[in-house]
């Protein structure tokens, strides 16, 4: 009965989001249907997993339901927008975007030696993030410091992807749409992770809002064909439906797993230390001290609790990520349901009052923050240090175009 209810709270939802906000201009609609998409499957347990309690939906239903109420009060604000897109920088995006590649393929060669010429390609992922196998740690990235270098590549690739995306019917960003989405594939590869899926559901999510939904679909129908390809490597063709119905499920059930049984509560420090985990480590390394980041601590506590692994009985069933509310009950118990997204809610409507549906280049930075949000599925991926660089460094471009327009009045 408590199920049925909740199931019918988020389809309400769902139409009360559109009825009040829209579609273009709105945040969170395709947040709302996507969370109760994977609730419902979640709920419905068609691959036979571990049953979730009534009081982890009813808490997620809440959240999800609160930050549209918030919405709806802040749909009317309006703040001066934002110019639109320069291309001054495109010659720089582009050198950057080289780069990253030149650096993959340095990584693509040095892990194929470390799992010997593609025969163990299953311990991809181990070798990659650090995982332990075997008894046995391996250091991919030789310190610190070139990881997060390299992340910051893949942070700048993003930024030349969305800026590819907003100008690629105008012809002059297509090689930024198009070398981006070869080097996620590339990282895919590397990392045996999914971060491909992000990229088509950028796509899927801006064709959409630009009213052009057949003319991209032949690119994420592509991106989602290397998809289905990636997920048979794991066990064949027979298993691909019911790894991807996992994939997004998991973490649902995961988090109900895990929050029966938290020992420490960190009172804010989970999700600071996400927004300014590189700024800790370069704080720690210059200073010589070692302030705790608290969000790694609770990484390391879920690596351990569930290893990724052939031999272990979590598997099959969960990810190593158990959905944005784990982070936000970290630090406040159910409170984090409640507070975390109130106030990103508030934050979300006002930066959006100042985007535009009429200019390509907002609606593609628009279809990444909702990605984003989408990707709560998993963790707090909107809040993540280098996707609020990301969102800066879109924004910079729109402050580049009116800066030039500003000079060009002045020489006038």
């Amino acid at each position: 009965m408590i199920p049925f209810l909740l199931l019918s709270i988020l389809i309400f939802n769902v139409m009360f989001s559109y009825g009040f906000i829209g579609f273009k201009k709105n945040p969170f609609l395709i947040f709302n249907v996507w969370w109760l998409i994977w609730i419902t499957l979640s709920y419905l347990n068609i691959t036979n997993f571990y049953v979730v309690s009534d009081a982890t939906y009813i808490w997620v239903t809440l959240s999800v339901l609160v930050v549209n109420i918030i919405a709806v009060f802040f749909k009317d604000y309006k703040l001066k927008p934002f110019s639109g897109i320069t291309t001054s920088y495109l010659k720089f995006s582009g050198v950057v975007e080289v780069v990253y590649l030149f650096s993959l393929i340095f990584f693509a060669i040095k892990m194929y030696f470390l799992m010997a010429g593609g025969e163990n390609y299953w311990k991809v992922r181990f070798y990659f993030y650090g995982l332990e196998l075997d008894g046995e740690v391996v250091n991919f990235f030789s310190t610190p410091l070139v990881a997060h270098l390299f992340y910051l590549l893949k942070a700048f690739s993003v930024v030349n992807f969305i800026v590819g995306m907003s100008l690629f019917n105008s012809g002059k960003g297509r090689f930024l749409f198009f070398l981006p989405i070869f080097n996620i594939i590339l990282f895919c590869l590397i990392a045996a992770g999914r971060d491909v899926i992000f990229y088509m559901v950028i796509i899927f999510i801006f064709s959409l809002k630009s009213g052009r939904f057949l003319y991209y679909s032949k690119y994420y129908s592509l991106i989602g064909v290397f998809v289905l390809y990636m997920t048979t490597l794991r066990g064949g063709l027979d298993t691909a439906f019911y790894a991807l119905i996992s994939y997004f499920t998991g973490p649902i059930i995961y988090m109900d797993l895990l929050i029966r049984d938290v020992g420490q509560f960190y009172n804010g420090t989970v999700v600071l230390s996400l927004l300014f985990s590189p700024l800790i480590y370069f704080s720690n390394l210059i200073t010589g001290a070692e302030v705790p980041n608290s969000y790694t601590v609770v990484g390391q506590e879920l690596m351990e609790s569930v290893q990724i692994s052939d031999f272990s009985p979590f598997y099959d069933y969960f990810n190593a990520l158990p959905t944005w509310y784990y982070f936000f009950y970290r630090d406040f118990g159910y409170a984090g349901f409640l507070i975390y997204p109130i106030i990103l809610s508030i934050v979300v409507m006002l930066f959006y009052s100042k985007l535009s549906i009429f200019k390509n280049e907002h609606l593609a930075l628009m279809s990444y923050i909702e990605a984003c949000l989408l990707w709560s599925i998993f963790r707090p991926e909107v809040l993540g240090f280098y996707n609020i660089l990301i969102i800066l460094a879109v924004v910079f471009y729109f402050k580049g175009d009116r800066d030039a327009a500003r000079n060009f009045s002045n020489r006038l």
